[in-house]
């Protein structure tokens, strides 16, 4: 039996949190056009429509980053928090000025299956801000 080498073996990083990251598998993911759409996710403020098999090929960095988020999002650890407080990492590194980014996020962790909001739409104003609170399940 022949054994592989590092060099035969393509090692891969987790992909860290960071706004550039999630811009990057946001627009990957994003459909040529809304009648070519497969999958149409509402987020916070957005709706977006992506490509299922693009969303599928990107999983692995979208559960990467969603675990780079606080234990407090995680459905096993904290239960779920306020999308306000989603642009900090679990380091308590600020990884984005901007909530439109976290909603690209929650759009992206919506489509795989590992994001959900803890009430509906219609109870959200009663949140600081109006923003939803939400959970983190990882182990999809």
């Amino acid at each position: 039996m022949e054994t592989q080498t590092t060099n035969q073996i393509a090692l891969r990083e987790p992909m860290q949190l960071t706004a550039a990251n999630v811009t990057a598998v946001f627009k990957d993911c994003l459909a040529e056009s809304v009648q070519a759409a497969t999958q149409i996710v509402d987020g916070v403020r957005i709706k977006a429509c992506f490509d299922r098999d693009k969303v599928t090929a990107n999983r692995e960095n979208i559960l990467s980053m969603l675990s780079c988020l606080p234990e407090q999002f995680h459905a096993l650890k904290g239960g779920g928090w306020t999308f306000l407080n989603m642009c900090m990492t679990a380091d308590s590194i600020q990884w984005t000025d901007f909530h439109e980014t976290c909603d690209n996020l929650v759009c992206l962790g919506i489509a795989i299956g590992a994001v959900k909001f803890l009430l509906t739409r219609e109870f959200w104003q009663c949140f600081p801000g109006g923003m939803p609170y939400l959970t983190i399940d990882t182990n999809i």
